[in-house]
């Protein structure tokens, strides 16, 4: 019909999804840049053929939430390194921290492990470790097997930011735990 005004919004799957950018990076190749607007999911433009009422070019980004996968350890040998005969710590606060530095979720670990999952898409996010009583932190990046060692500061038990913009990411972090014994 003629002055017909249509608007399209798409529905993200959860709240932890977002939408990519419009036309990222320049891109204006209408067959694989996104059209909907972050903030609220409806389309930039769309077109429809004059024969009927298809969409022809009407694409969406959608960035799916992150995972931070934790292990902590003691790391008895104090070398840096989660080594096989080393246990996994139980019990330890792990917190899920924003750029702006506040507490978002907070896990005790089990089994040495904690998870968040899912981290939201496009958010700015690090996990603190917090060390128990008459304990320190193994200094980080020990060697060159970065899928062992530890990757919290030694000084407050954080990891550096990460960017959630890669779809789906999972971030694995170390932290060796020194337990001094009484």
């Amino acid at each position: 019909p003629t002055g017909l005004k249509l608007i399209t919004q798409v529905i993200l799957p959860s709240a932890e999804h977002a939408f990519t950018k419009v036309n990222a990076q320049g891109n204006r190749q209408e067959l694989i840049d996104s059209d909907v607007l972050r903030s609220n999911g409806r389309a930039v433009k769309f077109k429809f053929n004059q024969g009927g009422a298809v969409v022809e070019d009407l694409d969406v980004g959608i960035i799916r939430p992150g995972v931070f996968d934790v292990t902590v350890w003691n790391d008895l040998n104090e070398n840096g390194w989660l080594d096989e005969d080393e246990p996994l710590l139980d019990g330890i606060t792990v917190d899920l921290v924003d750029q702006s530095n506040n507490i978002v979720q907070t896990i005790l670990t089990e089994e040495g492990r904690a998870m968040f999952d899912p981290v939201p898409a496009n958010m700015l996010a690090r996990v603190q470790v917090n060390l128990p009583d008459d304990a320190v932190f193994t200094d980080r990046d020990q060697g060159n097997d970065d899928t062992i060692d530890s990757d919290v500061n030694a000084n407050n038990g954080r990891v550096p930011l990460f960017n959630f913009k890669q779809s789906g990411a999972t971030v694995y972090v170390g932290a060796g735990i020194i337990i001094n014994e009484p």
